[in-house]
């Protein structure tokens, strides 16, 4: 192993052991965008991850939700078949510890405007 190899592995470590704050934060973070979300009437399956799948429902919506979601600079991985089953779309949106109380805020306010095109979760078929 190179001694720059070294030296990268050892200040990741350093970071793991040391930044227990980040930890922290993102775990607040998702606690806060996901009973947010919840209250909105989201359905997130109980999981308390910090990658949130927001249900989209029909395969039509999920691109016209991105857009939206963009529009208010939230910015999210679309997931659509064949990633997932028809009419079980949704916006993958990935949290981290850096994200401010302003940036959770705007994502709820986008989630909540685009709630009405976010129907029930479709069949599975």
């Amino acid at each position: 192993m190179a001694p720059s190899d070294l030296v990268q592995i050892a200040a990741t470590l350093d970071v793991i052991r040391n930044d227990e704050w980040r930890r922290t934060r993102l775990h607040e973070v998702a606690a806060t965008v996901r009973e947010g979300l919840a209250g909105l009437g989201y359905d997130l399956r109980g999981s308390g991850a910090h990658i949130v799948s927001l249900p989209a429902g029909p395969d039509e919506a999920i691109i016209q939700v991105r857009d939206i979601m963009e529009e208010h600079d939230v910015f999210g991985s679309v997931l659509c078949p064949p990633a997932t089953p028809h009419n079980r779309t949704a916006l993958r949106l990935s949290l981290h510890c850096d994200l401010t109380d302003q940036d959770i805020d705007r994502t709820l306010h986008a989630s909540e405007f685009v709630r009405p095109l976010c129907t029930a979760q479709g069949p599975t078929t």
